[in-house]
């Protein structure tokens, strides 16, 4: 009986002190780089390259040009946000768009 008591002191003292409890940290953030590629360009050209400038920053002849040279990178080097969000804003253009890894 004696043993049951110093276990349960033991137990509570533990509690009190925070031992056995797993230490939470925050997850790291993603080393993975990631890449968008245009694989079709949709109904709408016009449309297709007001994307393609608005979401890459390229002027109107790159933009063009990788129109023309379909199925083609749009960027490279991008976190998995970065990469959704080009994507989304591609794809609400009408192009067919694939994000893999770089």
């Amino acid at each position: 009986m004696r043993w049951l008591q110093w276990t349960l002191v033991g137990l509570l003292f533990g509690m009190l002190l925070g031992c056995g409890q797993a230490e939470v940290t925050p997850d790291a953030p993603e080393a993975v780089s990631r890449k968008v590629m245009v694989t079709n360009a949709g109904e709408n050209r016009v449309e297709a390259v007001k994307a393609l400038r608005a979401a890459t920053g390229l002027g109107l002849a790159e933009a063009e040009q990788l129109l023309d040279s379909i199925p083609s990178v749009v960027a490279t080097g991008l976190s998995h946000d970065e990469a959704d969000r080009i994507s989304r804003a591609l794809m609400a253009a009408g192009m067919t768009t694939q994000v893999s890894r770089d």
